[in-house]
Parts: C-alpha cells; structure tokens; sequence
C-alpha cells in the first residue's frame, strides 16, 4: 500500500465510524435497535451516491470495525433463557 491509499484507507473508517456513532445517538433516541439503523444508513448511502462514484471498502476494514459492534449488540440483547431453550435446535 502506498502512501495515498493508506490516507484514503483512514479515511474510511473515520466517516464509517463517525456514521456509526450517529446512527447510534438516532436509535436510542428513536428507539429502534442499532442494527436496524446500521441497515437504514447503509441502504441511504448506497441510494443518495451517484453511481459515478466507485467506493471500494476493504474487507479487512468491514471485518474489524462494522463486524464486531453487531455481534455485540446481538449478543447484549439476547434473552437468555430463549437462548437456552434454542441451543441445541
């Protein structure tokens, strides 16, 4: 990686974080779960981008930053005993 893609790199996932803090403050203000935004916001951005406009997110990025917050929030609002009731289904 060069220099200008490792910027651009930065870049991406200081708005994709940026994103996610906000889209948080409007679930809980709005109370729709995170996740529920997360799919909103993306489907926004995919509608309102010009089509012109080539956005190339690495893997790596969406597996360590976007990934994990959804697990989690997944995981913290499970019921547990629905949970065990399931598990072995």
């Amino acid at each position: 990686m060069n220099g200008e893609t490792l910027i651009f790199v930065e870049e991406i996932i200081v708005i994709s974080l940026l994103i996610a803090s906000a889209v948080a403050i409007v679930a809980r203000r709005l109370r729709i779960p995170y996740t529920v935004g997360l799919v909103l916001i993306g489907l926004a951005l995919t509608v309102a981008l010009p089509p012109t406009w080539r956005i190339e997110i690495p893997p790596q990025v969406i597996m360590a930053l976007l990934v994990p917050p959804l697990v989690f929030e997944a995981a913290f609002h499970i019921r547990f005993d629905a949970l065990r009731r399931d598990f072995w289904l």
